[in-house]
């Protein structure tokens, strides 16, 4: 029955457009297009998937002709390309083809990569053709980069490095998989898989043939990546580089066998290796040994002097990190049910070599050797300096279960004494108001200031623990440059985000570093380190919903009627934004004359002082745009689709703390004419409330432990700061607060009433295990002052003072 439904309306569609009129023939045209539309969703019910395909291409060139209809122009050839796909897959690239051309011709950027990407998954899937799916992928990311998508770009020029590798064009997949590794150093989602870029590009250099270009890859990895030297991913090319130059098959199999146990190798990965080892296999690649090319280190690892004195046993000594494989055996042993890549690549079980293990590990432990931690120098000051330095320079961010490794470097240019050095880690809240509480001459403006710390940690680099019993003996440092190595596990706990508005309020993550001084003297002490924390927060799953409001005039009367119409309510930086627009004005004699929309980011603040709680709020346009009007004289009724990339730039996630809130809307301001000879003009403006998270809804499982982040009000835990020489902290032991009480007084509380055990089952003190685990504490500091010579007194402007309201809840 469909079918012939659909028959009917093809030539209905044939009559309309053979037709004479008057009137202009875009109508006729148009009326034409939709019921070639209308005919090919018939099709489609009914599973003609070629005739619904021709019935969808016919309406999208009908939808070309007029050129206010190449959005549906471009959708009819998407559609038809859907339906030809399943009988015919060329077919179904000509009319994706076509919805490129439609799309550039409209400057709709985003969709035409788009469509390339469906031509490219056609090649690849369909056609089984390489070269015509990197192809599309590069014009692909061409055209996300002239609409300003970062996290697309990414994503196709991955695509073009992994399909180029495979055509052995290992140059092209080269570069491409460094400039993704390079554009992904400040995104804070994608920067932990740079280690993953530069392994697969290290893999591709080792295809070419060329081992001293493969170090100089190396050696480039670690100057841009400064953490990548200790990853398993550098220790494992590393490896690989020493079989290929050793001609060594066995270990390059024991190599692979091993990095398998603890990372899997994906498809791709197995495909490369197998092409280094057939290149091992028919002598490719000449057999070099380290002997006959001397290898040296690069520039920015050696030492500063030839020579590198030891420290004295009475002096301070600093130790060498442990090397990736003594650390990894010191850890519990995998399951060896897994299968065997090194079997794979080389037909049995590899067995295990010392001689040419620790032969091909050569460079890697000359790297890490060429490292001194304490070197004779001239100081380039006359002042001792304590500072931190962090793995991967300034572009550390702390975020939830998340460790962060840096080291602490001392120089020093005379000898001093220290008792001990330590690094310390907190996090606090401030708020600060100015409150005119009444008097002449500015005497009644005060400054009311209130410091909330919600964790204080520090870990002991050098010297002597602070005993309760026992005075601290101190050391004696030579002159030179000294490095103390330390690292930081972040609990799996949300704390809010860094922030520094409104003027007076700010959450801030401080590291600082000190050194004591003999005999309880002051010593020195580092500047301040603030590093920005990110919580993880995860959008909801899309959910529609409609926003309703009515336009008043002096809140008298109603001028008109809005709805929109979204399709989310949380978003994701560099998501698109979209919903549909609609308004209808009440009155004839009225008409919309200007519409401008701005997506705002509220910053608020609040302090409960003696007449009440102070209020702060600052407003910041992220974006801001004005919709094109038809140019229709009478325009009473109006339905315009907004949309937009939600930037990455100043887009936080919202959130509430003691202090502060954030959150975000999209502020609609509308001009409406109304009367006739004599015109007045109103602006309305309204508000449409949005959410701002900062991980999609679809990543919800790629984020490790992520369901059992805890809030932290309702968390005790502690950052946690670690032995440097492990990969992570050691099993937290200890009890909580909570039930040390009960389970002590059980312990070492006898019962009177009987007979008491003999003295050596008495338990003096409580076991390790029974101990109380270390826990955050936070505490608060009120300060006030007069506001006139207070610093920052001037620059705070005065709070808006809600009289009689003492709540803290937001």
């Amino acid at each position: 029955m469909s079918e012939h439904q659909a028959h009917d309306l093809i030539l209905q569609a044939e009559k309309k457009l053979n037709s004479w009129t008057w009137f202009n023939s875009t109508n006729k045209q148009e009326d034409a297009a939709e019921i070639y539309e209308k005919a090919g969703n018939t099709f489609k019910l009914a599973q003609r998937w070629q005739d619904a395909g021709n019935a969808y291409f016919k309406a999208a060139e009908l939808y070309k002709t007029t050129p206010d209809l190449q959005y549906e122009s471009s959708k009819s050839f998407e559609n038809a390309a859907k339906c030809l796909k399943r009988m015919d897959a060329r077919a179904a690239i000509e009319a994706l083809q076509c919805a490129i051309q439609v799309d550039k011709e409209s400057a709709n950027f985003r969709n035409a990569a788009k469509h390339h990407q469906e031509i490219a998954e056609i090649y690849e899937s369909e056609i089984i053709d390489l070269n015509g799916a990197k192809d599309n992928w590069e014009q692909a990311a061409n055209l996300y980069m002239a609409d300003d998508s970062p996290a697309m770009i990414n994503k196709c020029l991955l695509k073009v490095a992994h399909f180029a590798a495979q055509l052995e064009q290992y140059t092209v997949a080269i570069d491409n998989f460094e400039r993704v590794a390079t554009d992904s150093m400040d995104n804070q989602l994608t920067k932990w898989s740079i280690k993953e870029y530069f392994l697969k590009a290290g893999l591709c250099s080792m295809c070419i043939g060329d081992t001293v270009k493969c170090h100089q890859l190396l050696d480039k990895y670690c100057a841009v990546d400064l953490s990548f030297e200790n990853t398993r991913e550098y220790q494992f090319l590393l490896g690989i580089l020493g079989c290929i130059e050793n001609n060594d098959q066995d270990l390059f199999s024991q190599k692979v066998f091993e990095f398998d146990q603890m990372t899997k190798l994906d498809n791709w990965k197995i495909s490369i290796l197998l092409k280094i080892k057939k290149s091992m296999d028919l002598s490719i690649v000449p057999s070099l040994s380290s002997s006959s090319i001397p290898m040296p280190p690069p520039e920015s690892h050696s030492p500063t002097h030839p020579t590198h004195l030891n420290p004295p046993q009475d002096l301070l000594s600093v130790n060498h990190p442990m090397p990736m494989s003594e650390r990894r055996n010191s850890q519990s042993q995998l399951s060896s049910s897994a299968p065997s890549f090194g079997s794979f690549l080389n037909g049995q079980n590899p067995v295990h070599n010392d001689q040419s293990s620790n032969h091909s590990s050569t460079s890697s432990s000359r790297r890490r050797n060429s490292t001194a931690h304490r070197r004779e120098s001239v100081a380039s000051s006359n002042s001792p300096m304590l500072t931190i330095e962090f793995d991967g320079g300034n572009h550390v961010i702390v975020r939830p279960n998340r460790i962060v490794r840096g080291k602490v470097v001392l120089n020093l240019c005379e000898r001093i004494h220290v008792t001990r050095i330590r690094i310390k880690f907190r996090a606090e809240e401030a708020a600060m108001v100015k409150v005119d509480e009444g008097g002449a001459d500015g005497k009644g403006e005060w400054v009311h200031e209130m410091i909330t710390t919600y964790f204080e940690t520090e870990w002991k680099l050098h010297g002597q623990e602070v005993s309760p019993y026992s005075q601290c003996a101190w050391d004696e440092i030579e002159p030179g440059h000294y490095e103390y190595p330390f690292a930081l596990k972040f609990p799996n706990v949300n704390y809010p985000p860094s922030m520094e508005e409104p003027a007076g309020f700010g959450i801030r993550y401080i590291w600082t570093a000190q050194a004591d001084g003999p005999a309880l003297q002051s010593g020195l002490k580092s500047r301040e380190y603030i590093t920005p924390y990110r919580p993880i927060i995860v959008s909801i799953a899309d959910k529609e919903w409609i926003y309703k409001t009515t336009l008043m005039k002096d809140k008298k009367q109603a001028l008109a009627e809005v709805q929109a119409k979204l399709y989310k309510q949380t978003y994701c930086p560099d998501e698109p934004f979209k919903m549909q627009l609609n308004m209808m004005i009440l009155h004839s004699d009225s008409k919309i004359t200007s519409l401008v929309y701005r997506f705002r980011k509220h910053h608020e603040g609040k302090m409960l002082v003696q007449q009440g709680t102070a209020f702060r709020e600052n407003i910041r346009t992220v974006i801001q745009d004005a919709v094109t009007l038809p140019s229709t004289s009478d325009l009473t009724q109006l339905s315009e689709t907004i949309q937009f990339d939600v930037p990455t730039r100043l887009v936080s996630p919202s959130f509430l703390s003691r202090h502060t809130r954030v959150h975000y809307d999209l502020c609609f301001q509308v001009t409406i004419e109304q009367g006739h000879l004599f015109k007045t003009s109103h602006v309305n403006e309204f508000a449409i409330p949005l959410t701002i998270a900062n991980l999609p809804y679809d990543q919800l499982l790629r984020i490790p432990d992520l369901t059992a982040i805890q809030h932290y009000r309702q968390s005790t835990e502690c950052p946690l700061f670690f032995d440097p020489e492990l990969e992570e902290p050691p099993a937290p032991q200890g009890l909580p607060s909570e039930l040390i009480g009960p389970l002590t007084a059980a312990l070492m509380s006898p019962n009177s009433s009987e007979e008491q055990p003999p003295s050596y089952f008495s338990l003096p003190e409580l076991p390790p295990q029974f101990e109380l685990r270390k826990e955050r504490k936070e505490r608060t500091v009120f300060m006030t002052r007069q506001a006139r010579g207070a610093y920052h007194g001037q620059e705070l402007g005065e709070a808006t003072i809600i009289p009689g309201l003492y709540d803290e809840d937001w």
